[in-house]
Formats: structure tokens, sequence, C-alpha cells
């Protein structure tokens, strides 16, 4: 697309060199080059280039942006928007998601201990337990976090460019193409 580069002709395949040109046919390309590269990449408001980021990763061929044009630090800030993005709006076990209302105390309490008592419940009733562990210098150990679907979905290996994306078997923890 650059004005530097040769051109084919479609109706015979021939290559013509940029210097064969009309001096009109090289200032059409290099302003409709100029307009591209304003349009596309350096007056791109951000908001719309994360949304084209975000785009392109949602389709598995193209997920790790690697094309050119795009430095490190670009895909670093690409995959956090991307991930932000999830858990704002889809990821429903985020920190950021309402949690369930507890239930009030006394009624739990004037329950009969294993009358319809929910496992949340049960752990509760333990606390006292793991609170008395720490006093006593016992480390906490650390819980396993678990990963997103999106994190999962990211570690997934790309879909080859020229294969049907609706045939291949894409489920989280495995990749058959």
């Amino acid at each position: 697309m650059k004005p530097t580069n040769p051109i084919r002709q479609p109706w015979d395949g021939q290559l013509i060199q940029p210097h064969e040109l009309r001096p009109e046919v090289k200032r059409a390309r290099q302003v409709l080059y100029d307009d591209l590269v304003a349009r596309w990449k350096t007056n791109l408001p951000e908001s719309l280039w994360r949304f084209y980021l975000t785009a392109t990763q949602l389709d598995p061929s193209q997920k790790k942006l690697r094309f050119p044009g795009l430095t490190s630090l670009d895909r670093h800030e690409a995959y956090e928007w991307f991930v932000s993005e999830y858990e704002s709006l889809w990821n429903k076990t985020s920190a950021a998601a309402p949690r369930p209302e507890r239930r009030d105390k006394d009624a739990t309490a004037a329950r009969a201990p294993g009358a319809g008592a929910t496992f949340v419940d049960f752990m509760a009733s333990l606390s006292h337990l793991h609170e008395a562990g720490q006093a006593n210098g016992e480390e906490e150990t650390p819980q396993a976090v678990a990963k997103s679907e999106i994190e999962k979905y990211m570690e997934m290996p790309e879909v080859p460019v020229g294969a049907d994306i609706l045939k291949c078997n894409i489920s989280f923890g495995r990749a058959a193409f």
C-alpha cells in the first residue's frame, strides 16, 4: 500500500515499479496512503483503538496480535484492556461482581444443626478455628486462584489463519484443529 511499493496490474499481472508511474498517480497514491495512516493509525481515538484490539483478540486466529505495526507495549495494553472488558461485563464471579446477600445471623442460629444448613453456613461456623490457628502463629496457606475463562482462552493455542474457525473444536482446556 505504501507509495514506494510496486503495483501489480490485475488484467495482465505485470508489476509496475513506482518510478514508472505518472506523477498524478504517484500523488494520488501518496494522498491515499497518508489518509489511511492518519485515519487508522495516528489520529485514531483511544476508545476506538481499544475497541479494535479487543475485537481482534476475540478472533481465535488473531488473539496474540502478531501482525505488523504493534509493539510489545501495545500487545500488553491490549491484553489488559481485553481482560478488564471481560471482567467488567461478563465475569459474574469476579471480585467486582456483587456478592449474594448474607442470611440473617439469628435465622441461621435458630436452625437446628444439619437441618437444611448450607456448606457456607457450615464453614462460617468453623471460622473461629481458623482465627485461633492464626493466633498460634500458623501460616495461612495461599488459596489457589482460579483462572477466569478469558485467561484460559488466551492460553489456548491460536487457530491457524486458514482454518475454518467454526469447525475447530475449541473448549476451555483443550483445542483441536
